[in-house]
């Protein structure tokens, strides 16, 4: 067994609570010490695991996006790719809570006139959403 050196009025505490709860001193500077690091590390998992989670869902979302406007710009079935995005910008739009109205106008748009203008458009648009993902999953981070 080991000692380790305490000031007095902390030791006069510890056999105030050690005999208080009928217990040996090292068993109440155990439990003590376990509460205090069980507190500990449960504020810090939480400041991890929220962003990660958080960012991770965004990051899903983006992905699958980005991915769409890609395959709606390069693919030649234009219906089979537009239908594909505007599920996925539906999906964005439900789960991230992110209005999406101004990408859905450039897909109308390109979709209309495959236009060098219309294609900037779009991609300005997509790049607009993903950053409004990316904050609502912020925002969703400050409110843990």
């Amino acid at each position: 067994m080991k000692t380790i050196k305490v000031p007095e009025s902390l030791h006069t505490e510890i056999k105030r609570i050690a005999q208080g709860n009928r217990e040996a001193m090292w068993k109440a500077v155990a439990r003590a010490w376990e509460f205090w690091y069980t507190a500990y590390k449960a504020h810090f998992q939480v400041e991890k695991e929220v962003p990660q989670v958080a960012i991770d869902k965004a990051m899903w979302y983006i992905f699958k996006l980005v991915n769409s406007v890609g395959e709606f710009k390069a693919g030649t079935r234009k219906k089979y790719y537009y239908d594909r995005l505007m599920r996925t910008i539906g999906t964005v739009e439900r789960r991230m809570k992110v209005d999406c109205s101004l990408l859905r106008d450039a897909v109308e748009a390109y979709m209309k006139r495959r236009s060098k203008a219309n294609k900037t458009a779009l991609n300005d648009a997509t790049k607009y959403v993903c950053i409004k993902v990316l904050e609502s999953a912020l925002q969703k981070f400050k409110k843990a």
